[in-house]
């Protein structure tokens, strides 16, 4: 299902900007569903994170315009800086630290997994190594980043976790008809995903927390090709202090 494309345009200007030739911030996220922050309703789009970055960029009195992207273009075109300049629920990994500024963060979502409930007793996971066993197949989102699902000595594990699935769906639909034996999540997204009916649940599927999982903490991530960068980065940053009070 197609659903219009988000353009929201606030129609101020920042008089104190670094850069007089911006006349507009360019900000974009993943086209997948990602509620309660970002999701489709209808023919429109909601959630927190349009409700943060309008009140960012009014109470600055600056220009945005906010679309969805596939989420791979949105990364590189942020780290570009011409087209977009700041993308919206990002987590952090080392690399991203190299190529963006890394705003404060604004929330947190707790490591989850799906699984068919015959595949194995919840009580059998103690930790992420544990879904690995018996050769089984862990899979992920294409683009997303899962390294705070792993410590320093799992990472042999990271390097087997398939990522095909491009959409939340293909990840069940993998689990579902037995192409992945787990699909790895957050526990909050995947939730509201099937309370909203974003997706078809079947009904042996099973959501569970990862145990010892930490909760994961999410930024906006802006572009250090720009020269304006530190100014958008204190602009971001007051925002999310003065909306998460």
């Amino acid at each position: 299902m197609r659903y219009l494309l988000l353009a929201l345009v606030v129609l101020f200007q920042s008089p104190f900007a670094m850069s007089q030739e911006r006349e507009t911030i360019f900000i974009c996220t993943d086209t997948s569903s990602w509620p309660p922050y970002f999701y489709p309703m209808g023919n429109t789009w909601q959630g927190l994170d349009l409700k943060l970055i309008d009140n960012i960029f009014v109470s600055a009195n600056v220009t945005y315009q906010m679309n969805p992207l596939p989420w791979k273009r949105c990364l590189e075109s942020v780290k570009k800086g011409e087209d977009y300049q700041v993308a919206l629920s990002a987590t952090y990994n080392s690399l991203r630290d190299k190529h963006y500024h890394i705003s404060n963060k604004y929330y947190s979502l707790t490591p989850a997994y799906v699984k068919k409930s015959a595949m194995f007793a919840k009580e059998e996971v103690e930790n992420i190594a544990s879904l690995f066993e018996k050769d089984r197949k862990v899979c992920g989102i294409a683009g997303f980043n899962y390294s705070h699902f792993f410590s320093e000595s799992d990472q042999r594990l990271f390097k087997e976790l398939a990522q095909n699935a491009k959409t939340f769906q293909q990840l069940l639909n993998q689990v579902n008809y037995g192409r992945c034996d787990i699909g790895l999540t957050r526990h909050e997204t995947m939730l509201s995903l099937k309370s909203l009916e974003l997706v078809d649940w079947d009904s042996e599927l099973e959501l569970e927390r990862l145990p010892g999982g930490e909760p994961e903490n999410y930024f906006m991530l802006i572009s250090k090709n720009i020269a304006d960068s530190r100014w958008l980065l204190e602009v971001v940053n007051k925002g999310i202090e003065d909306f998460v009070k």
